[in-house]
């Protein structure tokens, strides 16, 4: 059995290659020294992420 030194997740956006202009939610997963990333969502607007919080922003609708 190996032992799991360390293990951090984080998320971040990516432009995509279009005509919209829109970004694509990443996330990296690392475990001891491998790492690998996978696309969650696409089609999210830069005003739409919370850069200090790495997720999308949240709306009250009360």
């Amino acid at each position: 059995m190996r032992n799991l030194d360390s293990f951090t997740a984080s998320f971040y956006i990516r432009l995509n290659k279009n005509k919209r202009k829109d970004y694509s939610i990443y996330c990296c997963i690392k475990v001891g020294k491998r790492s690998t990333e996978l696309c969650i969502a696409n089609s999210i607007q830069r005003n739409e992420w919370d850069t200090g919080k790495a997720r999308p922003k949240q709306y009250n609708d009360y």
